[in-house]
């Protein structure tokens, strides 16, 4: 079985190299004859979830849950590959080196190709840690400021269009300062997810706030298995919501 590693390397001159637009009509009660983005919209019951592994056109190489509670969707151990781990079926033996996902209909997604745009997020990078989002229809941005209230008003736009490591830290010392979605420890190689910092997509022609987003965690059931060089990874929980 493949296994991923975060790696740290501490440099002479101190840098470090490590894990380095359609908005939903109806977002209270969506609309699962909706096109969007190369495919219909995946209804999310109220109260209820989805299973990644049967839903949307790219189940066969995403796992994962989404859950909604009203207008707010949580996303559960996502991740895409290939081959079904043989211990465990909620995990791949191959996983993907990138990962894509579709807010607007709430299921895995895929590259993009010369008739469709299937993806809202792009997840690559060292351990996937690295978020984009897609380019021709969104800018990058942030705010930090609780997903519960955050409103896409006041932001930052994302460096280069990349959220990936934000703070460094050795122990309680910091190494490095950053711009990102997450905060690392090269002493125990954990990564926490920087709070409080909401990602928010805007429309690249209108500027519109469309979508926010709060990454939670990186390990799978959002909790390391390991409280030093956790190998439960790359396996996404975020929540999102249309703006």
């Amino acid at each position: 079985m493949k296994t991923l590693r975060f790696s740290a390397a501490l440099l002479v001159a101190g840098t470090i190299a490590l894990f380095s637009s359609c908005q939903k009509d109806d977002v209270t009660t969506p609309n699962s004859g909706l096109t969007v983005g190369g495919g219909l919209a995946v209804t999310v019951p109220d109260g209820g979830s989805i299973d990644l592994s049967v839903a949307g056109p790219y189940a066969s190489k995403t796992k994962g849950t989404v859950s909604r509670s009203g207008s707010v969707y949580t996303v559960t151990n996502f991740a895409q590959g290939t081959v079904t781990a043989p211990a465990d079926s909620t995990q791949w033996s191959n996983v993907a080196s990138t990962y894509y996902f579709n807010l607007a209909t709430n299921v895995g997604g895929d590259s993009v190709n010369a008739t469709t745009v299937s993806y809202t997020l792009r997840f690559t990078g060292s351990a996937n840690g690295d978020i984009y989002a897609y380019s021709s229809t969104y800018t990058l941005n942030y705010q930090d400021t609780a997903f519960a209230t955050a409103k896409g008003v006041t932001t930052i736009a994302a460096p280069g269009g990349k959220l990936g490591t934000n703070n460094i830290y050795m122990g309680a010392v910091l190494v490095s300062a950053g711009t990102g979605w997450y905060d690392y420890d090269i002493s125990s190689h954990i990564v926490t997810a920087h709070q409080p910092r909401t990602l928010i997509l805007k429309d690249r022609t209108t500027g519109k706030a469309v979508w926010k987003v709060s990454i939670t965690s990186i390990y799978s059931n959002s909790t390391p298995n390991a409280s030093s060089s956790a190998t439960n990874y790359p396996y996404y929980n975020f929540q999102y919501q249309a703006l």
